[in-house]
């Protein structure tokens, strides 16, 4: 039997044992405060993070039936059980579905059979409040409360929710800050806007604002890309930099640039992969594909040489080798239409004082040509990574 009481950094064993004392003081530790009975029989069980952010991820198995009460749970929960049956009582109510959400403000009980296996996501309420305040315009005027039930219909989110647990038992998440990101971010945003909640129904009748982005505000989300391309942000992050809805954003982003905020953000962060390869082929710094593409949240190795193929005319592993010219076009009406991006935008300076589709074809900057079939095929590529 072990405990762990220090922070894990990734996928990491926290209890295992037969002593279900101790299994409960772990979960008290890892899980919040809680009050636990178990039945009777086999009393072996194992608590794992399987990863740690504003959505955590825990992996829990118990050989005896369990009843846990939540004391003030200060998070969101999303349960879903892989083995055994899961049910829970919520403000007096019972559901059995094998999924089901809870939140702060509820009182709570959970059932779990003899031999259960539960997938935990316990997600920060501060996660929940920034999705709610971009849909919203503002902080949501309640808090929020979820429908307890994740009925058949909600299996995508759940099946973001198995993607996520896989990418993190995988350690691609340790590995890939930029990953692990997108997974949250993601299934916050599937629970939002696809679970019922209080708040669903003045979300379907929000009124978007009319007023179209002006290029102020599409610089400044073309320099924020830039800068902050290195962190796991969404493209709501890139809204909120803006100052427009993500709607009015994604609009111009297509009839402006031809693109979508993410695609531009994928071809940022390939710019900066290119950059970093650049520098390992001329001995300035250490390196490998794979950790290049990692760094910069290319979990698919083969869609990202695909895509950097696409762009750059030739291979990541060439690139490390030398002795390929760039074969990138400029398009020239982008740099018309943001020209001084990273002066009007008000988030700081971009890397080198310029934007990435501002510099010269032969640095290996320019953007393909949105007309281009070399465009079309980035743009095709851009979407397939993950």
């Amino acid at each position: 039997m072990s405990i762990h009481t220090t922070p894990p950094r990734g996928n990491e064993v926290l209890y295992r044992g037969d002593d279900l004392e101790a299994f409960h003081q772990a979960t008290n530790l890892h899980l919040g405060p809680n009050r636990m009975r178990t039945g009777p029989g086999p009393r072996s069980a194992v608590l794992r993070r399987l990863h740690r952010g504003a959505v955590s991820l825990l992996d829990v198995t118990c050989s005896a039936a369990t009843e846990v009460w939540p004391i003030d749970l200060p998070v969101f929960g999303l349960r879903m059980a892989t083995a055994g049956r899961i049910s829970a009582e919520v403000n007096g109510h019972t559901v059995r579905t094998p999924a089901h959400l809870v939140g702060p403000e509820q009182s709570v009980r959970f059932d779990n059979s003899a031999g259960s296996a539960i997938l935990f996501a316990i997600i920060d309420a501060s996660a929940v409040q920034q999705a709610l305040r971009l849909r919203l315009g503002d902080a949501p005027p309640v808090s929020v409360r979820f429908a307890t039930e994740v009925h058949h219909g909600a299996e995508p989110v759940l099946a973001i929710l198995r993607a996520m647990a896989h990418a993190a038992e995988s350690g691609l998440l340790h590995r890939s800050p930029l990953a692990a990101g997108s997974f949250e971010q993601t299934l916050v945003h599937a629970l939002v806007d696809t679970q019922k909640h209080t708040l669903t129904r003045k979300l379907a009748s929000q009124t978007r604002l009319l007023h179209r982005a002006t290029p102020s505000a599409l610089r400044r989300a073309v320099a924020y890309c830039e800068e902050h391309a290195h962190e796991p942000i969404s493209v709501a992050d890139i809204a909120l930099a803006a100052r427009v809805p993500l709607s009015t954003l994604q609009r111009q982003f297509r009839t402006q640039l031809r693109t979508t905020p993410l695609q531009h953000l994928r071809r940022v962060r390939l710019d900066h992969a290119h950059q970093d390869l650049l520098a390992i082929a001329g001995g300035h710094a250490a390196g490998d594909v794979t950790l290049v593409a990692l760094r910069w949240g290319f979990t698919h190795l083969g869609r990202f040489a695909a895509f950097y193929k696409s762009v750059y005319g030739h291979t990541p592993s060439q690139t490390l080798r030398g002795g390929h010219p760039d074969r990138v076009r400029r398009d020239r009406l982008v740099g018309r239409v943001l020209a001084g991006a990273g002066s009007a935008a008000g988030t700081g300076r971009v890397r080198s004082g310029q934007p990435w589709w501002g510099r010269q074809p032969d640095s290996g900057y320019a953007l393909v040509s949105s007309g281009s079939a070399s465009a079309r095929s980035t743009a095709s590529a851009s979407r397939a990574i993950c």
